[in-house]
């Protein structure tokens, strides 16, 4: 569990669950699996076997980490936004449902927190609300969905449609790999949108346009926009790393 992390929407990551696999083309340069290759080479026995030694490739191993689980949350005795599972995907087809409760029910017993998800698997995660006995601490959870392009981003604003009117839903573009235009006035389902380019070596260029578009999308249906950073690809003349159209957009959690 990190005390402190890089990502700016997140003062600290809980990982309780480890392990993925690839899911669409939006994963092709996904940092948890490289972190979690680097993390087992040095010597970390929670990320052993998590990837491959060759490729750097997802195994397809998911596994839950019980010291992490019930030992850490109670640390911190401030509120703080939590990442949940930034190592991994909740809802993950080989997450059992037994260890999505015990998630909760840690959740629960820490309630100073405010618990940030974010999953590929947005039938997995809406399905999840309605098969399980109401938990008072959804209330702390903010619930995202991952979209990288037109097709994605059509599906998961139709799940986040359907879940609950009263939850706090989120919506990341991270990486934006393409233009995407709000259909049937969906946007406002979500109280925010994350804008990210890829990271790592290859990464693909994320287009001034297609920013644009976003943020346009968002002022007009009143979301919050979110912007995280450019591209290793390629950070357009005149914008810092972090910066859009010469400013920080970095409130939303």
């Amino acid at each position: 569990m990190a005390e402190k992390t890089g990502i700016e929407w997140a003062d600290s990551t809980w990982n309780p669950v480890v392990g993925c696999t690839r899911v669409n083309k939006g994963c092709e340069h996904c940092y948890a699996e490289r972190l979690s290759g680097r993390l087992s080479g040095m010597g970390l026995s929670k990320y052993a076997g998590l990837t491959r030694a060759d490729s750097g490739r997802w195994t397809g191993d998911v596994r839950l980490d019980e010291r992490t689980l019930t030992g850490q949350l109670g640390r911190w005795k401030s509120g703080r936004r939590v990442f949940v599972c930034s190592m991994s995907d909740l809802f993950h087809e080989k997450v059992h449902k037994s260890w999505r409760v015990r998630v909760f029910e840690e959740m629960s017993r820490h309630r100073q927190h405010r618990y940030i998800l974010l999953t590929k698997r947005f039938q997995r995660m809406a399905e999840f609300i309605y098969d399980v006995p109401y938990m008072e601490v959804f209330e702390e959870v903010w619930w995202g969905m991952t979209a990288f392009d037109q097709a994605s981003y059509n599906t998961a604003l139709g799940w986040l449609h359907q879940m609950p009117c009263n939850f706090r839903k989120w919506l990341s573009l991270e990486p934006l790999l393409g233009p995407i235009y709000a259909r049937n006035n969906y946007l406002n389902v979500v109280r925010g949108v994350v804008v990210g380019g890829e990271t790592g070596p290859g990464a693909r260029r994320m287009h001034v346009e297609w920013v644009d578009q976003v943020y346009d999308q968002c002022a007009e249906a009143g979301v919050q926009f979110f912007f995280k950073r450019w591209s290793d690809g390629g950070v357009p003349a005149g914008e810092s790393r972090c910066t859009y159209r010469g400013v920080l957009h970095q409130e939303l959690f």
